[in-house]
């Protein structure tokens, strides 16, 4: 409840009201605090001091405001101060700006009663921090402040950066160098901060330090001593980071130290011209190459020691190149050794700048190429001859870059094929070859390309193609080209020559067809043109030595036509062979591809059937001998057929599966025809009935030849 106006004043509260009206107005950083610590109040001085806002501050305890590591000792302080209630004291803390550094402040704590019976503490605060803080945070060298015991007090954002990238700390204010890198270096520079307390003037030190990720960083530091007055000493460090520069130093010394290696052993003469043409250093390789030592050429002109003394044309053309900058200039001249003999010389030249990009001068090389231009003139002087038989040979000698074009062709083309050299050689490949053999040409073409590209040695082309001609008939040539590689094994160019043989060709041709014909005449029976026995008898040798060698099941059909003499003898020798025709049409027609037939002899016929054992070739053998005997034959009428079916035996020999599969056809002769019979196995009986009826009826082996 609110006091009346009769009541008396409370002292307690009137000064708790005095001092929120004080600690108001105050232009001084002032704030009152709970028996707990609690900040009560708090003026915006005190606010400023630390970069925050009042309302913020209202919800701390009063060390919640200095670094971490020292909340426990100044809560310890501040709590006994309450509870002895001594005077006003002033102590130095370390607090965190709402900015991110740290700044020292300086307070002076006094008790104070704040309300009815309650005590509390009155804090006046200083900030100590130095005003140069924010414009170091915008300096590129890093800039670190640290106190007595090497707490880090500010740094600037130049350093707060590399710290990050070196230790992945966010933020190291407060923190000591042992909390952020490993021993090594924390020692190091523990030590080299004590040294700079006990010394009056600044020291400068090369620091290495790791990086997260490997590697290290080096920096330049700086150390010395802030002793301003009113404040403890405090370590100031300026460090600059000279990895780059280091870096730079090392490898321009590698390079130096490299080059100076090349230059004194290479087998080139390394030289520097004045922009005059002097010479101003020359390496010591020259005494190897010509004969002269370095001291003879240097202050002479370059132009001296040159046969034509740099007056030629092309020298000249080449020096003003140079002189307008050109980035590097190759030249060849004949150059004078010390014994008076001439040499040809290869030399690489280009303009030298010194730092402030002025031209000082020429630097170059050369190195001897008298073995080049020999072989050279040699290969000019064989390129000649070359051309010369290659006008006036009748074979075509062309030449094929790598990329497919024809870079040249021989006048002789134009016999061959009616084509001018231009011509033919502007003509797109389809345009020169037909589908079959532009298929040949490409395939080479594209393995010669990738077993150049894979390193390997490319196979030579050796074919017949067809060409287009320009009247749109067609020849044929014997086609060779060669692969010509350089040191490298780089595709230089093809090499070929065409040479016509349209003529043998045709003969080839011709014999090929009368070759086929003979062949056909050879295999063929003459009447019903299917396979004659000597044919199917080699067929039968080659399934035998496969079914030897590989286990594979074979079978053999033996067929006789039922009463073949009646048909001659009734309806005459004509009306019989129309007989065998098509008793081979319908037995060709309906056999699998494979499946070899043949004219075994009269009116003997047999089937190999590869690949098939005695369970498939019986009812092969049945639906043949039904095919025949449902559908009558023209003039003649219906004719039937005898049918005997043997597999061959493991290790049997060929003339027991002959004589099996014989005796099988007897057997359904014997059994009153158009019936097939299975040959027993070798010391069984054999199997025998009709076909459609799969009967076991039996046949003794045959005493003498069968008859029709």
């Amino acid at each position: 409840m609110g006091r009346s106006a009769a009541d008396p004043p409370n002292p307690s509260v009137a000064m708790g009201e005095a001092w929120t009206l004080a600690i108001g107005s105050s232009g001084m950083g002032l704030a009152m605090l709970s028996s707990q610590g609690l900040i009560l109040q708090v003026n915006q001085s005190f606010a400023d001091c630390l970069g925050r806002d009042v309302e913020t501050l209202q919800h701390l305890r009063l060390w919640d405001l200095v670094l971490p590591m020292d909340r426990e000792q100044r809560a310890r302080e501040v709590t006994e101060r309450l509870a002895r209630r001594k005077g006003a004291a002033t102590i130095r803390v370390l607090c965190l700006h709402a900015e991110g550094h740290v700044i020292e402040m300086r307070w002076t704590i006094a008790d104070c009663l704040i309300g009815e019976a309650e005590h509390g503490l009155i804090v006046q605060a200083v900030a100590c921090e130095a005003k140069h803080h924010r414009v170091l945070d915008f300096v590129h060298t890093h800039v670190g402040i640290k106190d007595r015991q090497g707490r880090y007090l500010y740094v600037n954002r130049s350093l707060q950066v590399a710290l990050q990238t070196l230790t992945g700390q966010h933020s190291i204010l407060g923190l000591r160098d042992r909390d952020i890198l490993p021993p090594p270096w924390s020692e190091t520079i523990r030590r080299l901060d004590e040294e700079a307390f006990r010394s009056d003037t600044s020291l400068f030190h090369e620091e290495h330090f790791p990086c997260i990720g490997g590697g290290e960083r080096i920096y330049l530091t700086e150390r010395l001593i802030d002793r301003s007055e009113a404040q403890e000493p405090c370590l100031v460090c300026i460090s600059c980071d000279v990895t780059a520069l280091k870096e730079a130093s090392a490898h321009l010394a590698r390079s130096e130290e490299h080059f100076r290696l090349l230059a004194e052993n290479s087998g080139d003469v390394v030289f520097l011209l004045d922009l005059e043409g002097y010479v101003r250093w020359v390496s010591p390789s020259l005494t190897r190459a010509l004969g002269w030592r370095p001291e003879e050429w240097i202050g002479q002109k370059g132009t001296d020691f040159i046969l034509t003394h740099g007056l030629d044309s092309g020298y000249q053309l080449k020096l003003r190149d140079l002189h307008k900058g050109a980035e590097a200039v190759i030249a060849r001249d004949q150059i004078l050794a010390s014994d008076g003999t001439i040499h040809w010389a290869e030399t690489h030249a280009s303009p030298f700048f010194n730092s402030s990009g002025c031209m000082e001068g020429y630097v170059g090389h050369f190195h001897m190429v008298d073995a080049v231009v020999a072989t050279e003139t040699q290969l000019r002087q064989s390129e000649e001859r070359y051309r010369l038989l290659a006008e006036n040979a009748r074979d075509v000698i062309w030449t094929m870059e790598p990329n497919g074009d024809i870079s040249y062709i021989s006048p002789s083309i134009y016999e061959l094929r009616g084509f001018t050299p231009e011509e033919a050689a502007a003509q797109p490949r389809e345009q020169i070859h037909p589908r079959d053999s532009l298929a040949r040409s490409e395939a080479y073409f594209a393995q010669l390309l990738a077993d150049v590209a894979a390193g390997r040695q490319p196979e030579p082309f050796r074919s017949e193609l067809e060409y287009y001609c320009k009247d749109g008939s067609t020849i044929w040539t014997d086609v060779i080209a060669l692969p010509v590689l350089d040191a490298d094994g780089r595709l230089v160019k093809l090499l070929g020559t065409s040479r016509d043989i349209t003529e043998r060709k045709r003969y080839e041709q011709k014999l090929s067809l009368v070759n086929q014909q003979l062949h056909t005449l050879a295999t063929t029976d003459e009447l019903t043109h299917i396979s004659n026995r000597r044919h199917l008898e080699s067929l039968i040798n080659a399934a035998f030595s496969r079914s030897d060698r590989y286990g594979e099941p074979v079978s053999l059909v033996l067929c006789d036509i039922d009463f073949f003499k009646a048909v001659n003898d009734h309806y005459g020798h004509q009306a019989g062979d129309h007989v065998l025709i098509e008793f081979s049409r319908r037995i060709a027609s309906n056999l699998r591809a494979g499946d070899e037939f043949a004219r075994w002899g009269g009116e003997e016929f047999m089937i190999l059937l590869s690949h098939t054992g005695a369970g498939t070739a019986y009812p092969v053998a049945e639906k043949l001998c039904r095919i025949i005997a449902e559908t009558p034959f023209p003039d003649v009428g219906t004719v039937t057929a005898s049918f005997g079916v043997a597999e061959r035996q493991p290790g049997e020999l060929l003339d027991s599966w002959i004589q099996r599969v014989d005796e099988a056809l007897y057997a359904s002769k014997e059994a009153g025809r158009n019936a097939v019979t299975m040959a027993a196995d070798v010391g069984m009986p054999s199997l025998s009935c009709p076909p459609g009826d799969r009967g076991n009826g039996t046949a003794a082996p045959p005493a003498a030849r069968r008859g029709g």
